[in-house]
């Protein structure tokens, strides 16, 4: 008998084995240090806002829609002073950071109801992004995002 596997779940028991270590999450070809382009560090400073407690780094929620995402995002962008992706470059770099193993994406039939879910601890968090002070700025402002 034949049996079909989605992608993700063989990326998923991949990652279960090898740990999920954040290091060969973003290891490059032949082991080299790739690192995140700044508009999908900020995508992941998003889904940290969106599940993430402020004080505690406890989990608030599981998972985050894509619409709500998306408008998390702007925010940051805004305050950053950078142009916000499009929603359709958004689902593109969420793909992206779901292929590296940082997010998961549980589908639907309509884009906007898809959510995420961050896949490393919210301290893995920093392992990840290059610049440790831009994740502090903006999850010490967490709170005008989430409004």
């Amino acid at each position: 008998a034949v049996v079909s596997t989605q992608s993700t779940g063989i990326s998923r028991v991949i990652q279960e084995v090898y740990g999920g270590q954040v290091q060969n999450q973003l290891a490059g070809p032949a082991g080299s240090e790739s690192t995140l382009p700044l508009q999908q560090q900020l995508l992941l400073c998003s889904v940290a806002i969106a599940t993430t407690g402020k004080r505690q780094g406890e989990r608030m929620s599981e998972s985050v829609l894509f619409g709500r995402l998306h408008v998390i995002l702007s925010k940051v962008c805004a305050d950053r002073m950078l142009s916000c992706p499009d929603f359709s470059e958004f689902v593109d770099m969420t793909g992206m950071l779901e292929s590296r193993g940082l997010v998961s994406i549980k589908r639907h039939k309509e884009k906007r109801q898809q959510a995420v879910c961050l896949r490393i601890q919210p301290k893995e968090l920093e392992q990840v992004l290059e610049d440790r002070t831009l994740l502090a700025s903006i999850m010490d402002n967490a709170a005008k995002f989430v409004r």
